[in-house]
């Protein structure tokens, strides 16, 4: 229903919250390969970082209101700021522990 009126952007809050381990790739694929032939920008609000490695293009990750890291997933994921302050773990560019 988001995508009737034809919008140039769209803005995804938690798309996986709720669905299962291993349903969430899944659903994503679906949504994004649906947003992508329609051309548009998603921008996605999202905690679960094997999905933002897997479905981003760009990463902004903010703490405290300031922007930390701004890139590619795989190299904002490895900045240290980012696994120090918002993942608390030292990830691989694929968003993986």
């Amino acid at each position: 229903m988001a995508v009737v009126g034809s919008p140039r952007i769209l803005l995804l809050d938690e798309p996986t919250s709720g669905i299962s381990v291993e349903e969430k790739f899944g659903v994503m694929d679906v949504v994004m390969s649906a947003l992508k032939s329609r051309r548009l920008t998603v921008l996605f609000v999202e905690h679960d970082m094997e999905v933002v490695a897997r479905f981003a293009d760009r990463v902004l990750a903010f703490y405290d209101g300031t922007v930390i890291a701004d890139g590619a997933p795989a190299l904002a994921l490895a900045d240290p700021r980012v696994q120090t302050l918002i993942s608390g773990t030292k990830m691989d560019g694929e968003g993986h522990a």
